[in-house]
């Protein structure tokens, strides 16, 4: 079995993420590998999300819902390290026919990645 049919499989399927002809080129990353892939890393994104705002505040625990909401946007914003691992993370489970496409679009990618990720672990609070 070759590599990007392996990376196919382990993605979740995503019932809401739909795609038509009239799609655009970033809403069809989005929700055929983006979507999948953030979904199948959650934990370890989470995981590295917090690790990275305890460094900065160790008692995050005890933060309100707003304040930590105002954390993430501050992490996600601010820690240019944080978001180059996260994009990575995500990025490693691209095939090369995504990754080639990722190329060209990339700084919409990106955020939409960051922003993704960052809805996932405040719904998840």
């Amino acid at each position: 079995m070759i590599r990007s049919e392996i990376i196919k499989k382990l993605r979740p399927e995503i019932k809401k993420a739909s795609t038509s002809e009239q799609t655009s080129t970033e809403e069809y990353v989005q929700n055929t590998v983006l979507r999948p892939v953030i979904k199948l890393q959650h934990e370890l994104i989470t995981e590295m999300v917090f690790a990275s705002i305890s460094k900065t505040n160790a008692a995050y625990k005890e933060l309100s819902k707003e304040k930590l909401t105002g954390f993430l946007d501050s992490i996600f914003t601010k820690d240019k390290n944080l978001r180059n691992q996260l994009i990575g993370v995500i990025i490693a489970f691209f095939t090369l026919e995504e990754l080639q496409t990722y190329r060209t679009i990339e700084k919409e990618c990106n955020k939409r990645m960051l922003q993704i990720c960052k809805e996932r672990i405040l719904s998840n609070l």
